[in-house]
Parts: structure tokens; C-alpha cells; sequence
């Protein structure tokens, strides 16, 4: 509930930023979008509001904002005069998002652990505290799988982390459940 109450407000302060340019087109590609994409595509969208002028307010629309094989793809019309300057910022908002580096992924990860530890600490028992971090878990393999398309050299340290919580994730399961989550290697 957390992770989406999170996802709804990056959402939002996208569409926010945009002004009243985006179709309904937009509007669903922009909640596709990776998480840690937020702040590079809010400031794509707040620097361009900055320089359009009055003229072009009234015919410029952004028509595509998606993740395109790991990279921003945005796509616009109108606003002529402005036009170069659009296509640089949306250059740089494009390559702020394509090598995010360890730190975007990481305060992503920060920010949805922090998210499981708020579910988990309103749960009503440690089942409904683990179900909602169990729920969480396809979000931050998301956001790890678009770090590791471009890993840096933290990327082996990372991994590590990632392997010995799923290796206590799966002791606790087998302890508490019965049950494998990670099968043995064959």
C-alpha cells in the first residue's frame, strides 16, 4: 500500500510539473516509467515549462515520455523557437536516466526499504508484516535489474548484499515455513 501511496505521488508530481501538456497517452507512460526516473523527468519537465514563452505554452504537448530499452525516450510538439533547447534538456534528462549509477538505485532501494519497514511495523502479526514485504519485492527487483543493465563498480558489493539477504530471507522461510524459497543448484 505504501510502495503504490509512493508510486501514485511521484506520479503526480510528474503530471504536476508537466502543467497541462501530457494527453492521456503520456499520463500512462509516465506511470510505467522506473521509479528512480522521477527526479530527472520532473526536472526535464520544469526546465522546459521555464522556457517556453506565453506563445508557445498554447501549442507546445509533450506526445511520448517511456522507457525505451533502458533509456528516457520523449517525444514533443510545438514550441518551435524553443525547439533546440527542448531537444538538449530532453537529451540530458535522458542521459541522467540511462546511467543512474549506484546512487539513484540505492536511494530507491533505501526509500522502498524504508516503505517495508513502515508496512511491517503497522502489521497485525508477523505473517501480514511478512506478506507485505513479500508484496514489495517485485518493485525492488525491478529497480535492481534496471541498476544491473549498467552496473558501475560498486555492482559486485551490491550483488553480494542482495545474495546473503535472499540466502536469510530463504533460512527464515525454511525455519518458519517449511519451505524453500531458493531451490539448491542442481
Amino acid at each position: 500500500m505504501v510502495v503504490k501511496q509512493r508510486a501514485h505521488q511521484r506520479l503526480k508530481q510528474m503530471l504536476k510539473s508537466c502543467g497541462a501538456r501530457a494527453d492521456a497517452k503520456v499520463r500512462e507512460q509516465l506511470a510505467t516509467l522506473p521509479a528512480g526516473w522521477a527526479r530527472s523527468v520532473t526536472g526535464m519537465f520544469a526546465r522546459v515549462e521555464r522556457i517556453l514563452t506565453d506563445e508557445e505554452r498554447q501549442t507546445f504537448r509533450w506526445t511520448e515520455i517511456r522507457d525505451r530499452d533502458g533509456r528516457l525516450a520523449a517525444s514533443w510538439s510545438g514550441a518551435r523557437d524553443s525547439g533546440v533547447l527542448i531537444d538538449q534538456i530532453v537529451e540530458e534528462a535522458a542521459t541522467d536516466v540511462s546511467d543512474p549509477g549506484p546512487a539513484a538505485w540505492k536511494d530507491s532501494a533505501a526509500e522502498l526499504a524504508q516503505s517495508i519497514r513502515g508496512m511491517a511495523a503497522k502489521a497485525t502479526s508477523q505473517a501480514a508484516a511478512a506478506k507485505a514485504a513479500a508484496a514489495a519485492l517485485p518493485v525492488l527487483i525491478a529497480e535492481a535489474q534496471a541498476y544491473f543493465r549498467t552496473p558501475d563498480g560498486d555492482a559486485g558489493a551490491i550483488t553480494q548484499q542482495i545474495r546473503e539477504a535472499l540466502q536469510r530471507l530463504d533460512r527464515e522461510a525454511r525455519r518458519s515455513l517449511r519451505a524453500k524459497l531458493i531451490p539448491d543448484a542442481s
